[in-house]
């Protein structure tokens, strides 16, 4: 505070935009909005776009008697005159959002529009987004599709995935895997891990008849996994589970499972089944049920039908038909093919 002071004294926009920040955040002094502003109001006076945006959000998220939309509005306008396009976003989102402003999808469109002349790459996304959605517009998808592009080749890292998704799956526009690849490997150099899923899911399985490269999925899921996410570490202990382009290694595949069902409930579920079929540990049906209910607990089909069966067949826990039944009608509702084919063959529905 005292360094701040120093250098706002000596004419810094910087510690002057900062020590508005200070009081508006309440760091160490009781929050005070009306010198905050004061504050901000000395570096913007020194040209600081920064500081004229802050007083802007803050007429909108301050609480009355310091609210004032006339005021935010007039700070928006003069960082937007200067050249900001955060100014014109952050207008946008208020806007969009309907927070602290009355919501108004023509004036966030016009706004995103004008940040995104302005050099953002993430407002090219964002009027992406109110055209495939249709907000206060008809939906368009090939006018989102086209200003996602331009977030794509702007460096906006959701555009790119968007888009991969959208070629990908080829329900809003035509299929097409070349450029899905493209796109999932623009937005996995972006740090997007899951694109990396994705990718190594396509090589994989050999989405939209893309040749299947199993050194390619191993690839990604391992970037994937060196990311932290949490799919990524999974796919690879199926990879070692059924020796797709690694060896065959029942170890390793518990231990990328082990790692994954830190959070995974599918990951659980495929702990569960190592250990209910005895592959590559001792067979333990205590361990598996444990797993397993992990896994249904999380909301995973495997885990609730194997539950099912445990409980069908006695194992580790007493027979019990309602619950057997219970828990392999949750999973088939969920689509588990195994618990519906179990249930239509003892003449239930689900």
């Amino acid at each position: 505070m005292r360094w701040y002071r120093l250098a706002a004294n000596a004419g810094s926009d910087f510690a002057l935009l900062n020590l508005g920040r200070v009081y508006a955040d309440g760091s160490g002094v009781n929050q005070d909005w009306e010198i905050a502003r004061d504050w901000w109001t000395r570096a913007a006076d020194k040209g600081n776009i920064d500081a004229m945006v802050s007083i802007a959000g803050s007429y909108l998220a301050a609480p009355a008697p310091f609210h004032d939309e006339g005021q935010a509005l007039s700070w928006y306008q003069r960082a937007i005159d200067a050249g900001s396009a955060k100014a014109a976003e952050s207008l946008a989102a208020h806007y969009y959002y309907g927070q602290g402003i009355a919501q108004d999808f023509a004036a966030a469109l016009a706004n995103y529009q004008k940040a995104a002349e302005l050099g953002s790459a993430t407002a090219n996304t964002a009027v992406g987004t109110i055209y495939e959605n249709g907000n206060g517009v008809a939906a368009d998808i090939d006018t989102a599709v086209s200003w996602y592009i331009k977030g794509g080749e702007a460096g906006d890292v959701t555009a790119m995935r968007n888009l991969a998704l959208k070629y990908q799956n080829g329900t809003q526009i035509t299929q097409d895997m070349s450029e899905a690849i493209r796109w999932h490997r623009a937005a996995a150099a972006g740090g997007n891990s899951d694109s990396m899923v994705d990718l190594g899911t396509i090589y994989e399985y050999s989405i939209g008849g893309v040749p299947q490269d199993y050194s390619q999925a191993n690839y990604w899921y391992r970037a994937s996994a060196t990311a932290g996410n949490l799919y990524g570490l999974n796919d690879l202990g199926t990879l070692y589970q059924n020796g797709r382009g690694v060896p065959l290694d029942y170890k390793m595949a518990i231990k990328w499972y082990r790692k994954a069902a830190t959070g995974l409930p599918l990951a659980m579920a495929n702990l569960g089944q190592m250990y209910y079929f005895g592959f590559g540990v001792k067979k333990d049906y205590k361990i598996a049920f444990a797993w397993f209910s992990k896994a249904a607990k999380g909301g995973n089909d495997i885990g609730m039908s194997k539950l099912g069966l445990m409980y069908a067949q006695g194992q580790y826990v007493p027979m019990n038909r309602t619950k057997a039944i219970s828990w392999l009608r949750k999973a088939a509702r969920l689509g588990n093919t195994e618990a519906q084919g179990v249930l239509r063959d003892n003449g239930l529905t689900w």
